[in-house]
């Protein structure tokens, strides 16, 4: 983030449940993740990037539109 450590600081001190559980959801897909590559099963890794790249797409257009930038 491009912001201070000290605004960071009191942003997850004040929402550490609800990062905290964020993070533990991460977790577990790169859990699930690691799990696939070391079964050999590239088909799962193809999915979870397909997802996160659908994901990533969603954001940036919601960005875009929040703005006011609407195509």
């Amino acid at each position: 983030s491009g912001s201070s450590p000290e605004i960071w600081h009191d942003i997850v001190k004040t929402n550490r449940g609800a990062i905290r559980n964020e993070l533990k959801a991460f977790q577990g897909q790169l859990d699930r993740l690691i799990r696939s590559m070391n079964a050999g099963d590239f088909k799962a890794l193809h999915r979870w990037l397909e997802t996160a790249r659908a994901r990533r797409g969603e954001l940036l257009r919601r960005s875009i539109l929040s703005r006011g930038h609407k195509k």
